[in-house]
């Protein structure tokens, strides 16, 4: 497996005590994966459209962010058309997070259009890290 990650944060908001932040982390399977990552407009696709789109997606679902610890490990894949075409999940903890993240990455489906130089994304296995924590925990 040849992995290479990259890795993207969202501040989420909330009462002081429970604000955190959502930590996304893409690795790519592959090699070819991996160097098309590497290609400015499709690393800016993998860390903002897709999370910004999830982040919505998982917002509009009521789901709260703010909700306690969380991670998330999906493996998925997109098409041309940045529809999901493959989307499992690897590992979740706690373990009904898992169901939670998968509904929200689903709907968030289909994703903003591939940019032209973006487009070898298409096809190839991501795995995403999707976690939370709660800001000021001790135990970080």
């Amino acid at each position: 497996m040849f992995l290479l990650a990259w890795t993207w944060t969202a501040e989420a908001s909330g009462e002081a005590s429970q604000a955190g932040h959502l930590e996304f982390t893409t690795h790519a399977l592959s090699a070819s994966g991996a160097a098309c990552a590497q290609i400015p407009s499709a690393y800016e696709y993998l860390m903002g459209s897709l999370v910004r789109g999830f982040t919505r997606a998982w917002a509009s679902e009521g789901h709260s962010i703010q909700s306690g610890e969380f991670k998330v490990e999906l493996v998925f894949v997109l098409d041309r058309k940045a529809e999901l075409v493959h989307l499992e999940l690897e590992s979740a903890h706690p373990v009904g997070a898992g169901q939670d993240t998968l509904l929200a990455f689903r709907s968030a489906s289909p994703f903003p259009p591939l940019p032209e130089a973006a487009t070898c994304l298409a096809g190839e296995h991501y795995l995403l890290e999707v976690g939370h924590s709660l800001r000021g925990d001790p135990s970080r």
